[in-house]
């Protein structure tokens, strides 16, 4: 009777052991199945700065809106992020090895997924296994937008700016339609002036080489000048001293004559 016992029990242990095991491995079967572990892939690398607040396990990797690939496993360093790229295996035939990626959410609040951008100019070489796509443009994130725009509304008093709107609406009560007319003559304004762009684009062209030939001229203009007023100085210094001594020159007769004069009387006498 004990000896029946003891099997039994032992029986019941295997028993409940088994099953413990068969539960764990039905777990890690269906964990595996969900992550796609089973599922053959071609592994591709992305380099991003950041990948945003929005990117979940598992996302889709498109390329002109066709799913090509997903997510597979996110990692963080000093320099920035790299994401490892589950590319179907049918699929990598098609994406060219020069593919440039961008991260961009699905709708204004959604989450986010990496889309796989085709150059213009495509390799001929297909994406491999351990390639890596360096370029990457990250789609602003909503979250920034409104943490920028908190100051800003943090600044603005709401009493002052319905102020504001108010007498900006009161200014422009009643004059749509000469504001409309205003519009209009701009319009015409602008028109007239469209077809002569090309030509002040042309004079501003000119303008700077002409100013180029002013900028070379003007020091030898200045020199110019320079020794213009020494040689105006020195000319009316000249010009001074000869008056000087054709005032000695006229004045220096008269007293010649007067002693003639004065000779001639005395013989006479």
């Amino acid at each position: 009777m004990t000896t029946r016992n003891l099997g039994k029990t032992s029986l019941n242990r295997m028993l409940g052991v088994a099953f413990l095991v068969l539960l764990l491995f039905f777990v890690w079967v269906t964990s595996a199945i969900f992550s796609k572990k089973f599922v053959d892939y071609v592994p591709v690398r992305l380099k991003a700065s950041h990948i945003g607040l929005q990117l979940p396990a598992l996302a889709d990797v498109k390329i002109r809106g066709l799913i090509v690939g997903e997510v597979r496993k996110v990692t963080t360093h000093g320099d920035g992020t790299t994401l490892l790229l589950a590319i179907k295996p049918g699929q990598a035939k098609v994406i060219p090895a020069n593919v440039t990626a961008r991260i961009l959410p699905k709708t204004l609040f959604g989450e986010k997924y990496v889309a796989l951008q085709v150059p213009q100019r495509p390799a001929p070489r297909s994406i491999r296994a351990g390639d890596v796509i360096v370029e990457t443009r990250v789609a602003t994130e909503v979250e920034a937008v409104l943490s920028d725009l908190y100051p800003l509304l943090r600044t603005v008093q709401p009493a002052q700016l319905n102020y504001t709107l108010t007498a900006m609406a009161q200014a422009l009560e009643g004059r749509g339609e000469a504001i409309g007319n205003n519009l209009v003559v701009l319009d015409g304004y602008l028109k007239r002036m469209n077809p002569k762009i090309p030509l002040l684009i042309d004079d501003l062209d000119k303008l700077s080489s002409v100013s180029d030939t002013y900028a070379e001229v003007v020091p030898e203009l200045a020199n110019l000048l320079r020794n213009s007023v020494t040689t105006g100085t020195r000319s009316w210094r000249r010009s001074r001293r000869s008056r000087r001594c054709s005032t000695t020159w006229r004045g220096s007769p008269r007293p010649a004559r007067t002693s003639s004069r004065r000779t001639g009387r005395t013989s006479s006498g």
